[in-house]
């Protein structure tokens, strides 16, 4: 550190279009996206002087102009006296994964925009027939939150004349992988009863 000397790793240079030439050129300087740059900064020097962990995430600019995310993480060594001495840091790629995450908020994103604007009752629970997921309608004919519908049981608040026939169901859908449908009557919190025809099908991972 105090020579400011550094040596990279092939791995590096490969994540970031770099070769041996490159250093002999005096050539290979990966620089830290602009938005990127305090935060690394700051991180860096919290790392040397407190020894907090240095784990981060960050944009490198590639040889050929383009950023790409890594993740940076760090380990110094210190002499007697506290003092930094040298530093060893690695970066894993994690463009793909990034991108991944976007399309995923994304897909989310388009998905609850089309059930919260559905006249629809919308719903997605878990194998124990905890719910997961309610949309607006299904908030609106109810009168919940969807907090509250997410915290207690459904079984327990929504009056289903026969609780057990939908937990039946909700499991001979799991076994069986098939939609399924179902009639049934439930009372509201004020007392009305509708009678409800619902389609479940699975969702597997």
């Amino acid at each position: 550190i105090e020579a400011d000397e550094q040596t990279f790793t092939p791995r590096w240079m490969e994540i970031l279009g770099y070769s041996k030439s490159d250093f002999r050129d005096g050539h290979a300087v990966s620089s830290i996206h602009p938005d990127d740059h305090d935060r690394a900064s700051q991180a860096l020097r919290a790392h040397l002087d407190s020894k907090a962990p240095y784990d981060l995430e960050i944009r490198l600019q590639h040889k050929q102009g383009y950023y790409v995310w890594v993740r940076s993480k760090g380990q110094a060594v210190w002499d007697d006296r506290g003092r930094p001495i040298r530093m060893a840091a690695s970066i894993t790629e994690i463009t793909d994964r990034l991108r991944a995450e976007d399309a995923l908020r994304r897909s989310q994103g388009q998905f609850t925009a089309i059930a919260d604007n559905s006249p629809s009752l919308i719903y997605l629970s878990d194998k124990d027939s905890n719910l997961l997921m309610v949309n607006r309608s299904y908030q609106k004919f109810h009168g919940v939150t969807e907090e509250f519908a997410l915290e207690q049981p459904a079984t327990e608040w929504l009056g289903y004349k026969n609780a057990e026939l939908l937990l039946e169901a909700d499991h001979k859908i799991l076994t069986t992988g098939r939609p399924l449908e179902l009639e049934y009557e439930i009372e509201l919190a004020d007392g009305k009863k509708r009678q409800m025809k619902s389609v479940k099908f699975p969702i597997f991972d």
